[in-house]
């Protein structure tokens, strides 16, 4: 068993060796880039049953079901890709292995993407699902967590404000490396711009593609409808300040914030674990999102 710390090194030294062999720059390329990067995943499927379900708005969710999960919680997860790429199978490795580590059931939601749909359209998905979900789960599940990654946090960002003030099953918000807003002119955007698993370019790109120069904004006032907030950072990303600029926000409300920063891991670690063979049993951050699901 190697570290974290070695581990973050291994996957960062083979990112980087690859990184310049292909560089996609229109939405195709970009799909079939990840479509191929995250096909060769080592890690077996956890003893977890799954099984997809289409709703009624015409999405797909998929459900990940724990028989040891006697919580009566349920993590509702929507996956990223800049709006542009992504499915279901995007993070099916990591919601199963999730969902046999915590013994919680997890949702994952999908959603339309850019460049055949635009803003709105990925907000409103994400929004009806999570509200049809509710309702059809509702003697199921006592209490929910919404979980995002990336783009899909700030989805999840979204969701959670827009429902803060009318459900109180929602007992906290998880975001990943999160998309907050669309501000460009913190110091991470200038030092990542090239180069990086996320770099400042892809993110102008995806924006550009998915808003539309249309404007993105969240009800601030909501924060303090949910008090618990459980926040990931990684500090080779461009996203990385967004995280410490919405902590700062979170606890001018007088929410509950848990930040975990990972000074030497790339935006969405995740998905660069699942690809390399990196000799670790379990995600540097499966047990944080654990301990913050069981203390609610």
């Amino acid at each position: 068993m190697i570290s974290e710390f070695d581990a973050s090194k291994i996957v960062n030294e083979k990112y980087f060796k690859m990184r310049n062999d292909f560089r996609p720059s229109n939405p195709i390329e970009i799909r079939n880039f990840m479509e191929e990067f995250y096909k060769h995943k080592r890690f077996e499927m956890k003893k977890v049953h799954s099984f997809d379900e289409i709703i009624s708005n015409g999405n797909t969710i998929r459900l990940y079901k724990n028989y040891k999960n006697i919580s009566k919680k349920c993590i509702l997860f929507v996956h990223g890709g800049g709006f542009v790429f992504g499915n279901l199978n995007y993070c099916h490795q990591l919601l199963s292995d999730l969902c046999d580590f915590a013994c919680v059931d997890i949702i994952s939601i999908d959603y339309r993407k850019t460049p055949e749909f635009f803003y709105p359209t990925a907000h409103e998905d994400v929004l009806s699902s999570v509200l049809e979900i509710q309702e059809k789960y509702s003697n199921i599940y006592e209490s929910y967590f919404l979980m995002g990654s990336s783009a899909g946090a700030m989805l999840c960002l979204h969701t959670g404000l827009t429902l803060s003030s009318t459900t109180n099953k929602l007992s906290g918000i998880i975001l990943d490396s999160p998309a907050v807003d669309l501000n460009m002119e913190l110091d991470s955007f200038k030092e990542f711009n090239e180069g990086y698993f996320l770099d400042s370019k892809s993110v102008k790109l995806f924006v550009n593609m998915y808003f539309k120069n249309k404007k993105h904004d969240f009800e601030e006032s909501q924060m303090s409808n949910i008090n618990n907030w459980l926040l990931i950072s990684c500090g080779l990303d461009p996203l990385r300040d967004q995280s410490f600029e919405l902590e700062k926000k979170l606890k001018f409300h007088n929410c509950n914030v848990n930040h975990h920063h990972f000074k030497d891991q790339l935006h969405s670690f995740h998905s660069l674990y699942y690809s390399y063979d990196i000799g670790m049993d379990k995600l540097p951050h499966l047990e944080i999102i654990n301990e913050f699901i069981n203390r609610q």
